[in-house]
C-alpha cells in the first residue's frame, strides 16, 4: 500500500515538473532583431538633420529587438558627380554587408538616391520617406514600396501671416540658395506666388555671399519683409550653418524676417507657418515600425502631409510693436515674459522690502532729525560764530523734512498705483480685455521699476547722510559699459523710448562707481520721462587729456529756462512727464552734490517742445 502511495508521489512530481518545463521550441527562440537604416541626406550637427533623427530615435529608443544605423550622405558640403559616384560605389559594396528590413530616407538627396540605387542595392525593402520638398503623388506611381511624409511648407500661410501683421509692407525679399533643397522649395513657392500679384512685389535673391547678402539686407527700407527659405550654401560654393544665415541676416536688418522652418527658431525669426523637423521623423518612424511589425496594410496611403502650425517670437513681438491680438489664430509664441503669478509675487516682494527699508530710513531721519534740533538748541546759546552754524542746520533740518515729506508721497503713490493694477487685474468680473491688461501690467512694472530706482538712490543716499562726510571710493569704471547697462534698465518703458549711442567700445575711468551710477541714472531716468512717444535718447562720450565728457539728450517736452536755473540752484521746479508720470524732485539735485564730490561739471541746455542736453564733464584720474 506504502509502496503505491509513493508511485502515486512520483508520477504527480513529474508531472508538474513537465508542466513548468514543457515550453514550445519556439517560445525559447530567441526574438529576431530587426534593422533600419536612416539615410539622411545632410551631416550630422546641422539641426534639421538632428530634429530628425531625435523624431526617429523617439519612436524606437525603448526597442531593444530593433538596431538603428545612421548614415549621413553629406550632400549639403560634398555636391559634385565624382562625388555622387563615389556614394553609389560606397552603399553598393556596405549593402553587399548590411541587410534591413526597412530604410527611412531623410530630405531630397536621400530620396533620390533611393529612387535611382534602391532596386539595385535594397532591392524590395520598404522605403519611409520624409522631408522631401517638390513632390507629387504622381512621381510615387512607379515606386510601390516607397511610403512616407512629403515636407510641405506652408509657403502661402506663412506669408498671409506677414500681411495680416504688417498690412503696409508691400515689398518681400526672398532669400534662397541654389542647392537641391533650395531649387526643390523655390518651384513650390513659384506656384503660389500669383495668388499675391496684386498685393506684394517679390525680390528673389539666390546668387550671394555672405558680404553681398549683409549688405542688400541692411539697405532694406519699412517697406520690406524678409521670407528665408534655405541658405546653406553660396554662390560660390561655401557651406553656410543655418545658424550662422540667420544670424548673419538678423545682425543688419531692420526689417522682420519670416520663415517656415523650426531651424530658424530662437534666432531671429520673427515667425511663420512652422515646419518641425522632428514631427517629420517622428510620423515617418511610426509608419516604418508599422511596416516592420505587420507589413503594408490595404489601406496605407503613399503619399503624407503634416499640418502645420503658427510659431512667433516674442522677443521680436517687442522690437517691431506687434501685439498678440495681431497675429493669426492659435498661434503659438515662443520667449513669453514669466507668468503673471510670479509677476505678482514679485511685487509682493518689492512691496514688503519696500516697507522695511522704508522704515529703517524713517526711522534713521527721525534720530538725525532729533539729534540736530538737540544741536539746535545748543547753538542757541553760542556766539555769532556758533549762530553761523545754527542757520547751517536750520537748512539741513529742512531739507530732512522736505525729503521727508517726498519720501512718504511718492511711495504711497507708487505702491498705491501697484496694489491698485494688482486689485483690477485679479478681479475677473471686470472682463479686461488684452489691451487693457497689458497697460495695467505696463503700469505694475513701471511703477516697480520707478520705486527699486527711488529705492536704490535713497539707499546710497541715506548712507552718506548718517556719515560726518561723504567718502569717495576710487577704483577704474568702463564708463561705455556702465552707461549701457543704465539705459538697459529704462529700455522697456511705456513710451517706447529707444537709445542710441555714439560712443567708443571702451572708455576706462578712474572715480567712484556708486556716485558715477547714480548720477547718470537719474539722468537717463528723467531723459526717458520727458520724451515723447517712440522719442530717442541720445547718449555720446569722449576722452581728453584731463576729463571724460558725456552728454545726454532728449527730443522731449524740454524746459523753460526758469526750471533750468531751479535745478542749478537745487531747488528744481517740478513738473510732469509724459503720461503724467510723477517726479520725485529728490534726483537731479541729488545728482548734482555728488558731482560736485567728484569735482565734476553740469551744463543744462533746453527749449520748451526743443527736448533738452545734459553736459557733463568728469575729471579723470588717470591724469593725475
Amino acid at each position: 500500500m506504502l509502496s503505491h502511495r509513493f508511485c502515486r508521489f512520483l508520477m504527480a512530481a513529474l508531472l508538474i515538473i513537465v508542466s513548468i518545463f514543457s515550453v514550445s521550441a519556439e517560445e525559447w527562440t530567441p526574438a529576431k532583431e530587426k534593422n533600419i537604416l536612416i539615410l539622411q541626406s545632410y551631416h550630422q550637427g546641422l539641426e534639421w538633420t538632428d530634429n530628425v533623427s531625435k523624431g526617429i530615435i523617439s519612436v524606437f529608443d525603448k526597442r531593444a529587438d530593433v538596431n538603428l544605423v545612421i548614415e549621413y550622405l553629406d550632400t549639403k558640403r560634398n555636391f559634385d558627380e565624382e562625388y555622387s559616384s563615389f556614394l553609389e560605389k560606397l552603399y553598393q559594396v556596405k549593402a553587399k554587408k548590411n541587410l534591413f528590413d526597412v530604410v527611412i530616407t531623410v530630405d531630397n538627396a536621400a530620396f533620390n538616391f533611393m529612387q535611382k540605387n534602391g532596386d539595385k542595392f535594397y532591392s524590395g525593402i520598404p522605403v519611409v520617406f520624409c522631408g522631401v520638398n517638390d513632390l507629387e503623388k504622381e512621381e510615387l506611381s512607379n515606386y510601390p514600396n516607397f511610403y512616407g511624409y512629403n515636407e510641405k511648407a506652408d509657403h502661402e500661410g506663412t506669408i498671409n501671416a506677414a500681411l495680416k501683421i504688417f498690412p503696409d509692407r508691400t515689398n518681400v525679399l526672398v532669400v534662397n540658395d541654389n542647392t537641391l533643397t533650395g531649387k526643390a522649395i523655390m518651384e513650390e513657392l513659384k506656384r503660389i506666388l500669383p495668388k499675391f500679384e496684386n498685393q506684394l512685389n517679390f525680390e528673389i535673391l539666390s546668387d550671394f555671399t555672405i558680404e553681398s547678402l549683409r549688405e542688400k539686407v541692411s539697405s532694406l527700407d519699412e517697406s520690406f519683409i524678409i521670407y528665408l527659405l534655405v541658405l546653406n550654401r553660396d554662390y560660390e560654393g561655401n557651406f553656410i550653418s543655418y545658424t550662422k544665415g540667420i544670424s548673419e541676416i538678423h545682425s543688419v536688418a531692420r526689417v522682420p524676417v519670416f520663415g517656415s522652418w523650426d531651424f530658424y527658431e530662437n534666432k531671429g525669426l520673427f515667425g511663420g507657418k512652422i515646419t518641425r523637423g522632428y514631427e517629420q521623423g517622428e510620423n515617418a518612424a511610426l509608419m516604418a515600425e508599422d511596416i516592420m511589425d505587420d507589413g503594408i496594410a490595404g489601406g496605407m496611403s503613399q503619399f503624407n502631409e503634416i499640418e502645420n502650425s503658427y510659431v512667433f517670437d516674442y522677443n521680436e513681438m517687442q522690437k517691431f510693436n506687434i501685439s498678440r491680438a495681431e497675429l493669426p489664430v492659435n498661434s503659438k509664441i515662443l520667449n513669453l515674459p514669466q507668468k503673471d503669478e510670479l509677476v505678482f509675487k514679485i511685487i509682493v516682494v518689492i512691496l514688503f522690502l519696500l516697507l522695511i527699508i522704508s522704515f529703517i530710513l524713517t526711522f534713521g531721519l527721525f534720530i538725525r532729525r532729533k539729534r540736530n534740533l538737540e544741536l539746535l538748541q545748543m547753538v542757541d546759546t553760542q556766539t555769532k560764530e556758533l549762530k553761523e552754524a545754527n542757520t547751517k542746520l536750520r537748512d539741513i533740518i529742512n531739507k530732512n523734512n522736505t525729503f521727508f515729506s517726498i519720501l512718504a508721497h511718492d511711495l504711497r503713490n507708487f505702491i498705491g498705483s501697484m496694489v491698485n493694477a494688482s486689485i483690477m487685474l485679479r478681479n475677473k468680473n471686470l472682463n479686461l480685455n488684452t489691451q487693457r491688461e497689458d497697460l495695467l501690467k505696463q503700469e505694475m512694472f513701471y511703477c516697480a521699476d520707478k520705486t527699486s530706482n527711488l529705492l536704490e538712490d535713497l539707499l546710497y543716499w541715506g548712507k552718506n547722510q548718517f556719515e560726518k562726510s561723504p567718502e569717495v571710493f576710487i577704483s577704474e569704471i568702463d564708463l561705455v559699459e556702465s552707461l549701457k547697462s543704465i539705459a538697459d534698465t529704462y529700455k522697456f518703458n511705456q513710451g517706447n523710448i529707444g537709445f542710441e549711442f555714439y560712443m567708443p567700445r571702451e572708455l576706462l575711468l578712474i572715480s567712484d562707481v556708486n556716485i558715477i551710477m547714480f548720477i547718470f541714472r537719474n539722468i537717463i531716468q528723467n531723459a526717458v520721462k520727458y520724451s515723447y512717444q517712440n522719442g530717442i535718447v541720445k547718449i555720446s562720450c569722449e576722452k581728453d587729456t584731463a576729463a571724460v565728457v558725456v552728454k545726454i539728450t532728449d527730443n522731449g517736452i524740454g524746459m523753460s529756462s526758469e526750471i533750468v536755473e531751479s535745478i542749478i540752484a537745487k531747488k528744481p521746479i517740478i513738473q510732469k512727464g509724459i503720461f503724467d508720470k510723477k517726479n520725485s524732485g529728490i534726483g537731479l539735485p541729488t545728482a548734482m552734490e555728488y558731482l560736485e564730490l567728484i569735482n565734476g561739471k553740469i551744463l543744462i541746455k533746453s527749449e520748451p517742445e526743443e527736448g533738452a542736453s545734459f553736459i557733463i564733464t568728469i575729471p579723470d584720474g588717470h591724469s593725475e
